[in-house]
């Protein structure tokens, strides 16, 4: 891995750490806060709405920066959001600190991906892009479980310190080996930037990672309180459940992108659907038992992340079907919809939590899963398009329009 790729893979590292990072600490902020675990998922569902905003709108905006010159302010704003969150002494400053990061996150990611490719050979960008988004995986892996871990034994602050720590080596890393001249599409006015927006199947795909991604996180969001409260797990031992589930869910990445290869974007994201209801369904029986939860969270990551690869793909190919000119921008609509999925999730996930109990999440985001198999089906039977990976071809099975 090239300096230059690496400084953009620990900002995705420290990026992801930041957004995933609360998930595990969020009954100890609420105690340490005086809020309820519902009022603590707002970090969430608060950091998800930012990112929602600021990755098509923040990305439009700033078009006409350098992209050096932008992704050196992204990471210091990020550095601020994240002093401010290490800083805070109430719900207020803390919610403040998670807006500013997310809406950094937003910006980061819709521009990253065309940064990587410019890195290396045209034969070897797929590979710079997922060496990119390995730093987001490590994050699941290591990094939110070590900070439930800091949390429940030494002081929720010190995540937020050690993200600090790891933005400012990105700053330094970004500053010093990213090149000065980076192209980027500068289109001819805001409202043309937006164009895509008039394509139905674009519109529906959006809505599918909305409903598919985010749909789970109406469970995800209170994991801990389900693993510490209903399970009976220690907070020690939930860290390690944690490792576990983030090892899944990175299997689940390369997974979902080798089937899509193999066997298409809307087989595979029907099979990953369908297995995901059924997983979320089992975990309503099976969370009360400590063997049979852990196993269940296992196959959860899994599928929960698999979804991901085609999700991003699908919108990719149709962005070069469309010819699109603020690919940036369109791409960055796609990561908005992840987060407005995520968002969405964590908010019903309180109401579910603050009116029956948080052992019905699980049922809650299986309703979710369920609405989005019922929209893949819809996309697939009118505007179907099977791609391959690899090959980088676009055979068409059905119009898209």
């Amino acid at each position: 891995m090239s300096p230059a790729l690496f400084s953009l893979a620990l900002t995705a590292f420290a990026v992801g750490l930041t957004e995933f990072v609360v998930v595990g600490m969020l009954p100890i902020l609420a105690e340490n806060l005086s809020i309820s675990i519902s009022t603590a998922g707002w970090f969430v569902t608060g950091y998800a709405l930012a990112v929602t905003v600021s990755a098509p709108f923040g990305t439009a905006l700033t078009m006409r920066i350098p992209r050096k010159r932008l992704l050196l302010g992204i990471i210091l704003l990020f550095i601020i959001g994240n002093l401010t969150a290490a800083l805070a002494s109430n719900y207020g400053i803390l919610m403040l600190g998670r807006l500013l990061t997310g809406t950094a996150h937003g910006i980061f990611f819709a521009i990253s991906v065309k940064i990587a490719v410019q890195l290396v050979e045209k034969s070897k960008q797929a590979g710079a892009i997922a060496l990119m988004f390995s730093g987001i995986t490590v994050a699941l892996v290591l990094g939110v479980p070590f900070g439930t871990f800091l949390a429940e034994y030494v002081s929720w602050r010190l995540s937020f310190w050690i993200i600090v720590l790891a933005a400012v080596a990105a700053f330094i890393g970004v500053y010093k080996w990213i090149p000065e001249k980076l192209e980027w599409q500068v289109p001819v006015s805001m409202w043309h930037q937006f164009d895509f927006l008039y394509h139905r199947s674009m519109l529906y795909s959006y809505a599918l990672t909305i409903l598919s991604f985010g749909g789970p996180f109406i469970v995800y969001t209170y994991i801990t309180d389900i693993l510490h409260t209903i399970t009976g797990f220690s907070f020690g031992s939930i860290s390690a459940i944690l490792v576990l589930y983030g090892a899944s869910v990175a299997v689940g990445n390369i997974l979902g992108g080798r089937c899509t290869d193999k066997f298409g974007v809307f087989k595979t994201l029907k099979v990953n659907i369908v297995l995901l209801f059924l997983v979320l369904v089992v975990f309503y029986f099976t969370q009360t038992s400590p063997l049979f939860s852990v196993v269940t969270l296992a196959f959860f990551g899994l599928l929960a992340f698999g979804v991901v690869p085609s999700l991003q793909f699908l919108i990719m190919k149709m962005i070069a079907h469309y010819k699109v000119q603020a690919e940036e921008v369109a791409s960055g609509t796609n990561i908005a919809a992840f987060n407005l999925g995520i968002a969405s999730a964590s908010f019903f996930g309180g109401v579910i939590v603050d009116s029956i109990s948080v052992v019905w999440t699980s049922l809650g985001a299986a309703i979710v899963v369920a609405l989005s198999y019922l929209l893949i089906r819809a996309i697939s039977k009118n505007h179907e398009c099977e791609v391959s990976i690899h090959e980088n071809t676009h055979v068409e099975k059905g119009p898209i329009c």
